[in-house]
């Protein structure tokens, strides 16, 4: 059901796995960990986007000691689209490097950011509010946050209001 060819996905793959430690470390931080069955977290997270874009349309943003993991690991992601920051900066930032560098690949580009190491339990639900969310996006002009209502107060995450 991949419809609008404006659609790519920008995966988060820069994080250091410092919250899942001792078994998320510097150099197998927990996006390359298989911690919910037989393939590593950011696997889980680029099969779930290529239900809604191809995987030429999908973006990963890591750091430069992550590149040849993620290209190990997602091998139907084109080279050019894994983009390697020279050093860990924030979210924000790389989010931002993955949506310019979707625009300079289609500048009617909307772009979905999906984290590398989120667990979902209903992919179902995830693209149909995916595409839900791009209909809206593209057809208002707008952008747009899609979360999570969260079960619990923390310092540690960020908040939607």
């Amino acid at each position: 059901m991949k419809t609008n060819p404006h659609i790519y996905a920008v995966i988060l793959a820069g994080g250091g796995g410092t919250r899942l430690w001792p078994k998320s470390r510097t150099k197998t931080p927990k996006q390359f960990l298989k911690l919910a069955g037989d393939k590593t977290m950011i696997q889980i997270a680029a099969d779930r986007v290529a239900k809604i874009v191809d995987w030429d349309k999908i973006i990963v943003v890591t750091n430069q000691l992550y590149s040849e993991d993620v290209q190990r690991q997602l091998p139907k992601v084109p080279q050019e689209n894994i983009l390697a920051e020279p050093e860990k900066k924030d979210t924000a930032l790389a989010m931002l490097v993955g949506a310019l560098f979707a625009k300079s690949k289609d500048p009617n580009a909307v772009v979905i950011n999906a984290a590398s190491d989120h667990t979902l339990l209903d992919d179902e639900e995830f693209v149909r509010v995916m595409y839900a969310a791009t209909k809206t996006a593209t057809d208002q002009d707008a952008l747009l946050t899609v979360g999570i209502t969260p079960t619990y107060p923390t310092s540690a995450f960020g908040y939607i209001k």
